[in-house]
């Protein structure tokens, strides 16, 4: 008897051992949705999530989920639900343009400046030939989006509202996933003589550094005030540098209907 109960005490430990690796967090959004899988990072203002079975983490934004639900049990709230006509709406403006901040997809790597690095760059890119459209100070921008309830994630809104929350005829939405790759190390050996004075010196140096590779992608898409979209691509990265995502802002800002010559 004494043996069946400690075999039946082990079989539920070791149940309750793997139950405790195999629990998921789950998100609740604003609009009903509900994400199960992992969270890697809650920063002050966004949720860091690899959905189960996804490697990839995506970034939301706090504003746009209810609550959180955790492995362990524990939840936290975050927003309540946003009804998409107490936005104020302003007059929309001809020719006029907004960017966004973009999204801004990672694994395992957050970083909250990057959907509003993002947005200066192509900003500034496309602002060079502005003989057609005027373009939205970024700042403006994001005060109507902050005062709307909207930050760096615009997923519960069409680009139609969108428009008419910034009042322009045009906007920009973009997004950048970086993945790192591999990682390289980079060694170097030097030898130097002295050769200034009677007794010859020699000294080495050996410097090792480490530096991680990235494939980043970045998808430019372009909407009008009718909800109709007129420009969609994306863009890889050649080379794998952290910073290589600008490169690709500079090559499709040119390459949409609103970067006009003057």
């Amino acid at each position: 008897m004494k043996r069946m109960i400690f075999i039946v005490c082990t079989l539920i430990a070791y149940s309750s051992y793997g139950q405790s690796y195999s629990v998921s967090d789950t998100l609740k959004f604003n609009s009903g949705k509900i994400n199960v899988g992992n969270i890697s990072d809650i920063t002050r203002d966004n949720v860091y999530f690899s959905p189960k079975g996804e490697n990839t983490s995506y970034v939301y934004h706090k504003e746009e989920i209810a609550q959180v639900i955790f492995g362990n049990g524990r939840i936290e709230y975050y927003s309540k639900p946003r009804e998409t006509s107490s936005a104020s709406t302003k007059e929309i403006i001809k020719n006029s343009v907004a960017i966004l901040p973009f999204i801004f997809n990672s694994e395992g790597f957050a970083n909250d400046n990057i959907p509003f690095d993002a947005q200066d760059a192509f900003h500034r890119k496309i602002s060079e030939k502005s003989g057609t459209y005027v373009y939205q100070d970024v700042y403006e921008t994001n005060i109507l989006l902050k005062r709307s309830g909207i930050d760096v994630s615009v997923r519960n809104y069409t680009p139609s509202e969108l428009c008419k929350i910034l009042g322009v005829e045009w906007i920009v939405l973009g997004s950048v996933t970086r993945a790192k790759v591999s990682n390289t190390i980079k060694e170097d050996y030097s030898r130097k003589t002295d050769t200034s004075s009677l007794e010859k010196e020699k000294t080495e140096k050996y410097t090792q550094t480490n530096e991680d590779n990235f494939n980043s992608t970045v998808t430019i898409k372009v909407y009008n005030a009718k909800g109709e979209k007129s420009f969609d691509q994306n863009w890889l990265s050649f080379y794998p540098t952290y910073n290589a995502y600008l490169s690709g802002i500079d090559y499709l800002a040119k390459r949409t209907p609103l970067y006009k010559t003057k």
